[in-house]
């Protein structure tokens, strides 16, 4: 049998996916592969560039840390500052880094809300202040 290996998010990537060998790897997820895919050459470089790490089969991911909100919020309000438009702000986000952004800016989420709707209470409520 061959080896196995588990995988996750480093600290340099939101999201990894791999077309070659469809592995894709999101954020809190961690993912088993074998040796044969650990050496594929775009694993290999995501692996070394540090936008993936080799983690123990028993290591807990954490999806999101209140630093990383905190430095995705500044990001979003200086892209929107800078006149990037809210769909393409949006459009590298998930729904839970949205939820957890609009927990850090005290806004509520409704049932229905979309990433947009989100953001974009997020960036005017910012704009308020």
């Amino acid at each position: 049998m061959a080896n196995t290996y588990f995988i996750a998010l480093g600290s340099r990537a939101n999201g990894f996916y791999d077309q070659i060998t469809g592995i894709t790897v999101a954020r809190g997820e961690k993912v088993e592969i074998t040796e044969k895919q650990r050496n594929t050459k775009k694993i290999q470089m995501a692996l070394n560039a540090g936008a993936l790490q080799l983690v123990q089969p028993d290591t807990e991911v954490k999806a999101l840390s209140e630093a990383d909100i905190k430095k995705l919020d500044k990001k979003i309000k200086d892209k929107f500052d800078k006149g990037v438009t809210i769909d393409k702000i949006c459009s590298n986000l998930t729904m839970d880094q949205a939820e957890a952004l609009a927990k850090l800016n005290e806004i509520e989420v409704e049932k229905d809300d979309t990433i947009v709707d989100i953001i974009k209470a997020i960036v005017d409520d910012s704009k308020e202040e």
